[in-house]
């Protein structure tokens, strides 16, 4: 009897699950493997749902190569070198674009060119899965395992309130020319979880987080979890829809096909993309105040 696409979902994260676990109570590499194979991944998925079929399968493992060095370097040499390897990613792609762009036959004469501009054009999206994968995903590998439990709490908290506050109540469209399927009442519902469990984690773990290191205290007030979780859990929205408009404009159904039940990789990963660097952004400015406060 074939299995309904609901519960192969939850097959694919209770198998899921266990591994990101025990990488969270490892830490290192074995976090930073995860962080590579999503970001080398999800590029060759991406590019798939732009320029289908093998003739392109070259821009899709050239992206993926280029990916896992960014996150390599971010994790062996830090934040300033892997910008610059993203940098010099997207130059890559910029310059394969000139070229090929260039090397065309005058369009303005009677000859035929030799290069199809959409195929010119195929290096930038390969610069744009630069800047959207390997270039948010990097910030991962500088979180403590327990920062990465909040954000993974606070993305998966709200994707599940949303989904079954969403198909419990049901209600107005929350963007209907975007994502039909999604409801006020799941983004609503999804906030109250999001929060719900990220105070709940913060008041249990919090000093795991950020402690005083003198007296082992944790240094964040109850109100700064939730603080934390609201723009998480409204980026995390953002993400997923943005993913939902890239699908609809290409006419695909899912990302991809590599997670039985939940479609592609960047079907999963749309909601985490966007969050590590918004938690990166959250974490600076809370320890640049407690800094000058002291």
């Amino acid at each position: 009897m074939a299995l309904s696409s609901h519960l192969k979902r939850w097959i694919t994260s209770l198998v899921l699950l266990p591994l990101l676990i025990w990488s969270l109570v490892v830490g290192g590499w074995a976090i930073a493997a995860w962080i590579v194979l999503g970001a080398s991944l999800g590029m060759v998925e991406f590019m798939g749902m732009f320029r289908p079929g093998r003739g392109h399968l070259g821009w899709a493992v050239l992206g993926a190569l280029i990916a896992c060095a960014i996150v390599l370097i971010a994790k062996l040499y830090g934040l300033g070198w892997s910008l610059a390897a993203l940098l010099g990613g997207f130059w890559i792609a910029g310059l394969a674009f000139l070229f090929l762009f260039g090397l065309r036959k005058d369009p303005e004469s009677s000859q035929v060119a030799t290069c199809n501009p959409a195929k010119a054009a195929t290096p930038m999206l390969l610069a744009a899965g630069l800047m959207y994968l390997p270039g948010c995903l990097q910030f991962y590998v500088f979180f403590s395992p327990w920062e990465i439990g909040f954000v993974l709490l606070c993305v998966f908290m709200s994707d599940t309130g949303a989904y079954y506050t969403g198909s419990l109540i049901g209600g107005p469209k929350l963007w209907p020319s975007v994502s039909p399927k999604k409801t006020w009442a799941g983004s609503l519902g999804g906030l109250v979880l999001c929060c719900a469990l990220a105070l709940t984690y913060g008041l249990i773990f919090g000093h795991k987080i950020w402690a005083n290191p003198v007296s082992g205290e944790g240094l964040a007030p109850w109100w700064l979890w939730l603080a934390f979780a609201a723009p998480l859990n409204i980026v995390s929205q953002l993400g997923d829809l943005f993913v939902s408009a890239l699908k609809r404009n290409l006419g695909v159904k899912d990302s991809g096909k590599m997670l039985p039940g939940h479609g592609g990789l960047l079907d999963r990963m749309d909601s985490l993309i966007p969050s590590a660097p918004v938690f990166a952004g959250l974490k600076a400015l809370y320890m640049s105040a407690i800094v000058t406060v002291v």
